[in-house]
């Protein structure tokens, strides 16, 4: 098959685009032209790629004639931290792109299927006090903040264009590559987050087995959930508690505040996925999170020694701009502190 992979040099766009090759598809990339993009171009191996501003009609359309795909896979999008920065940007990108693109399709008759990446987040804050894992594909969108909003238009839009569809709900996605490189805002975000809210992670490759797929399995008109095996079910301290350990700072996040039981609002769009009807059609799940966690480990090699020593002050230095540092209260209220930071145009 011809595939058409959008956001395709993004960390999620570029494994996706070798898995698609590895299983003898014709992959045409294609993203937004800039440094970054234009020096993970050069990096690519095989396929076509074409550069493209989906936020312009005229260019989706001349993208499509040119790309003549059999399936696309629409992983564009701007992700928090960053589409916090910039919601009115993060929107155009999110969902008016989604939109362009969705017509685009269904102005050809007999249009290529469009497998479009959605998110957990559109499940909105999950007590697990009140509530019961795990979510299904059934179980009410309720986002809080842009980007789950965002996720939920698409996928309505999407369902109503008249193309043919698959809906990839993503859980956290992680890479070892991913634990080597965060910024602070990302650390910040994860601050907020209730210690004890329950996460369900992803390993990168996995999630591009699971797209790699969608594009011929027997799943059109579905929304299904992508998360990994019962392995990566955990907790966000336990998510945060390991991370850092395999790289070799164990501790070097400040700590956090457990979520309040009695309130449903004050917990953050993560939750444990129902994947048994993904996994049975796509069979995607391969890495276990202490896989991820080992090659994490064996990438820092012998600098992990030097880990322990530095650790104590990375907590200080990050310590110094944590989320609840100075607030009063115990509980986590990561929308509050979200909204304060990043402006209430970012809550939904």
């Amino acid at each position: 098959m011809r595939v058409l992979v959008t956001g395709a040099l993004g960390n999620l766009g570029r494994v996706v685009s070798a898995e698609l090759r590895s299983r003898g598809h014709h992959v045409v990339t294609t993203d937004l032209r800039t440094k970054a993009t234009e020096k993970a171009a050069r990096r690519q191996a095989g396929g076509t790629h074409l550069w493209a501003d989906l936020t312009d009609a005229d260019a989706v359309s001349r993208l499509l004639d040119d790309a003549a795909p059999d399936a696309v896979i629409h992983l564009a999008a701007i992700i928090p931290p960053v589409a916090y920065d910039n919601p009115r940007l993060a929107y155009r990108v999110n969902v008016e792109a989604t939109r362009l693109l969705a017509e685009a399709l269904a102005a050809r008759p007999g249009g290529p299927r469009l497998v479009f990446a959605s998110s957990m987040a559109v499940y909105g804050s999950r007590n697990p006090h009140t509530s019961s894992p795990p979510v299904t594909a059934t179980t009410p969108p309720a986002p809080p903040e842009i980007y789950g909003a965002h996720k939920v238009e698409c996928e309505e839009l999407i369902a109503a264009s008249g193309v043919e569809w698959t809906v990839l709900r993503v859980g956290a996605v992680i890479s070892s590559d991913q634990m080597l490189s965060v910024t602070r805002d990302m650390i910040y975000l994860e601050g907020c987050l209730p210690t004890d809210g329950r996460v369900h992670l992803v390993d990168v490759r996995d999630v591009a087995r699971a797209f790699a797929a969608a594009v011929d399995a027997d799943c059109a008109g579905r929304t299904l959930l992508i998360g990994g095996d019962a392995s990566h079910r955990v907790t966000q301290d336990e998510l945060s508690t390991r991370m850092t350990a395999a790289i070799g700072f164990p501790g070097v996040l400040p700590h956090g505040r457990p979520g309040d039981p009695a309130r449903d609002d004050a917990w953050f769009s993560v939750e444990w996925m129902d994947t048994d009807e993904a996994q049975s059609l796509l069979d995607f799940q391969r890495i276990s999170f202490e896989q991820t966690l080992r090659e994490a480990r064996a990438k820092v090699g012998p600098l992990r020694l030097l880990g322990p020593i530095g650790a104590p002050l990375g907590r200080a230095l990050l310590g110094r701009g944590a989320p609840y540092r100075g607030r009063d209260g115990a509980f986590a209220d990561p929308w509050g502190v979200i909204g304060e930071r990043w402006g209430k145009d970012v809550l939904a």
